[in-house]
């Protein structure tokens, strides 16, 4: 009896009301501003380093590759 009154429930009620808002027309400016009311700007930099580096040189290899010819 329970159920069958928690399923009427669900199926008379209905879907809330779209809203839909439209920001086309106004002109958006903002600051980034920190706690202490000070205007915060940049990147900060990465707590690490490159998790890869590339290697630069591969002189040994081409000199083995010379030397197998």
């Amino acid at each position: 009896m329970l159920g069958l009154l928690f399923a009427w429930a669900l199926a008379s009620a209905e879907p809330p009301a779209v809203r839909r808002y439209d920001f086309d027309a106004d002109e958006v400016r903002a600051d980034i501003v920190d706690p202490t009311g000070e205007l915060t700007s940049g990147v900060r930099p990465a707590a690490r380093g490159q998790l890869l580096h590339p290697r630069t040189s591969f002189l040994s290899e081409l000199v083995r590759s010379a030397d197998d010819r």
